[in-house]
């Protein structure tokens, strides 16, 4: 791949296909609403502006129990396979909900490769990771300088989905 630009997409846990965040946002939405339960904004988007897309899939890993092991380990193996293989230099991560703590575990796992090419991650719906990296050499402060989260609280969960409330 020898775009610079690259943005990669991590879809939460469940039996919910590549490009789609969530079934309940489905089931949840009005109608002519249904796009804003799907990716295909940011694939859109991100394509009009000449980026690359990646769209992994967690939750996909025959004959295996899905757990979080197996979901990071999906994101990894993107990473290694792909991102790190690449002249990408702008990486951006767009997570959502179970799909955070997988680009998180990528973060902690790869340091300052992660740091040196991801430019920012969006955090939709899921962890933010306050608290989890104290540990780390920089003790979290990268995290806190390039990411942002996006997060309904429980009382609004049930509500109608629309553009003034998904990010």
């Amino acid at each position: 791949m020898s775009n610079p630009n690259l943005i990669v997409i991590v879809q939460g846990l469940g039996e919910v296909p590549p490009g789609q965040w969530a079934r309940k946002l489905f089931t949840n939405g009005k109608r002519k609403q249904f796009d804003l339960a799907t990716q295909f904004p940011y694939i859109q988007k991100a394509l009009h502006l000449g980026w690359a897309v990646i769209l992994c899939d967690p939750n996909h890993d025959e004959n295996t129990p899905k757990t979080q092991m197996t979901r990071s380990r999906h994101v990894r193996r993107v990473w290694e396979d792909i991102v790190r293989q690449s002249s990408a230099q702008c990486v951006m991560y767009v997570a959502f909900s179970a799909g955070t703590c997988s680009t998180f575990d990528l973060y902690e796992l790869t340091g300052s490769e992660f740091t040196k090419r991801v430019k920012a991650i969006a955090l939709l719906d899921g962890e933010n990771g306050v608290g989890r990296y104290g540990h780390l050499e920089d003790g979290g402060q990268w995290l806190t300088k390039h990411s942002q989260a996006f997060s309904r609280g429980v009382e609004e969960s049930d509500m109608a989905v629309n553009e003034q409330n998904v990010p």
